[in-house]
């Protein structure tokens, strides 16, 4: 653990970003070490492949409103957006370097920052669809998945982009490794069997897969400004269980997935994941 600059107390999330670089043998980091010339300090500091990197880590409060009153439609692009308001304040006098949000929720609190759809909605714009009014059925005339409005990190009404210091959202998050070993030696035993197991057999898969201290794997998900004035680095973030989401052919696709994260993907595509409503729904679509 690095001693803030500014003689701060480490939260629980700087906590868990310091222990994803130091696992991950980032070693030239400092924390809230204040720069001359600049009236606001960054949380974290890394030197990597010749330039300097800014990071803003944000946590979420259980006590934050999940709406704007008693009654309304929970928004899960509103939290992320207020924490990103909270970074571009301490950003605004590092435009020479490329900066990013970290966010963290070890509170367990309601915010969807594992979902990378709504991450790049906070970006970009609340995620909507369009298709043609009247236009016949057809594959060609499928709705289409289009950015609308309340985009950080593009002005709507202006139609340019905006805080364009920020090159990247960085969601920090733990990797539930023997939860997907269990689903993956259940779906086998499911297709050796022909048919859901019991709840016997299930129990006994359980005392099968032993517990270790790698149960739960620290990774980021790393989502990237297509606007950013200076991008994030690619050859950063290259973790097992890492993600990277960026622009790749004029869209926004997965563009990096960890070796051990995508041999889980592999062996999960496999298995039936479907909740026992949403096999219930199925059947009866059938």
């Amino acid at each position: 653990m690095s001693a803030s600059g500014l003689g701060n107390p480490n939260t629980a999330s700087e906590l868990l970003f310091e222990r994803y670089l130091t696992e991950n043998c980032y070693s030239q980091w400092t924390h809230e070490e204040p720069a001359p010339g600049k009236r606001k300090t960054p949380d974290y500091s890394l030197r990597f492949g010749g330039q300097t990197f800014h990071f803003e880590v944000k946590e979420f409060d259980n006590d934050a409103p999940l709406a704007d009153g008693e009654g309304e439609f929970y928004d899960p692009y509103r939290p992320l957006r207020e924490k990103i308001n909270q970074a571009v304040r301490q950003f605004k006098d590092y435009k020479a370097f490329p900066c990013s949000v970290v966010l963290a929720d070890p509170n367990n609190t309601f915010v969807d920052i594992e979902a990378p759809e709504i991450v790049i909605g906070t970006m970009l714009g609340n995620i909507g669809y369009e298709m043609p009014i009247g236009a016949n059925p057809g594959p060609q005339n499928q709705p289409r998945r289009v950015f609308t409005r309340g985009g950080k990190m593009v002005d709507a009404k202006r139609q340019r982009p905006q805080n364009t210091t920020i090159s990247s959202i960085v969601v920090l998050s733990e990797y539930h490794v023997r939860l997907r070993r269990l689903q993956i030696e259940f779906g086998k035993l499911e297709r050796q069997l022909g048919r859901k197991l019991t709840r016997t057999e299930c129990l006994t898969v359980i005392e099968s897969v032993p517990r270790s201290d790698n149960d739960e794997v620290l990774r980021v998900v790393v989502h990237e400004n297509p606007y950013a004035r200076i991008p994030f680095n690619r050859e950063m973030c290259h973790g097992p269980f890492d993600e990277r989401w960026g622009t790749d052919s004029g869209m926004i696709r997965r563009v990096f997935v960890g070796d051990r994260l995508a041999a889980f993907e592999t062996a999960l595509a496999k298995c039936d994941l479907r909740s026992p409503m949403q096999r219930l729904m199925d059947r009866q679509r059938k």
